[in-house]
């Protein structure tokens, strides 16, 4: 019998998840989107049984991927198969895109085009005539 505190380690669900890649994207293709995470420091022993990953992006899909292709070599400890097996998983982010900071309570510049990045407020991209990281300065130059 395998000890309770060591059951976890000896199962193979956690060589499966290992290697495992994030993103966030706005089709169902994870290569048009934002690569967030890839697992490459987790081994069995380290991977937690919750990860809390930050990917301070926007888009509709939240993409997990894991691989595990023929006539490639994975570090020691990786199974040789990969399997898909979450029970959950949570996504928090402003449900306005033009908002941002804790509880979603700034409004990102007047001057942004999209969206604004959901912690600093950066713009994406700045309205014609705007540069900055808020799109707060003016292009346009005064003649005096």
């Amino acid at each position: 019998m395998v000890p309770a505190d060591k059951e976890d380690d000896n199962n193979g669900y956690k060589a499966r998840f290992l290697g495992f890649y994030l993103y966030v994207s706005n089709s169902t293709n994870r290569f048009d989107g934002h690569l967030c995470f890839h697992d490459t420091n987790n081994t069995k022993e380290t991977i937690p049984a919750v990860a809390n990953i930050s990917c301070p992006v926007h888009g509709q899909y939240v993409i997990y991927y894991n691989e595990r292709l023929p006539n490639v070599t994975y570090p020691s400890g990786y199974s040789q198969y990969a399997y898909t097996e979450l029970c959950e998983v949570e996504v928090y982010g402003c449900p306005d895109p033009y908002k941002y900071g804790v509880n979603c309570s700034k409004p990102c510049s007047t001057n942004c085009e999209q969206y604004c990045h959901i912690e600093s407020g950066n713009c994406s991209r700045c309205k014609p005539g705007f540069k900055g990281n808020h799109c707060e300065e003016s292009k346009v130059c005064r003649v005096i």
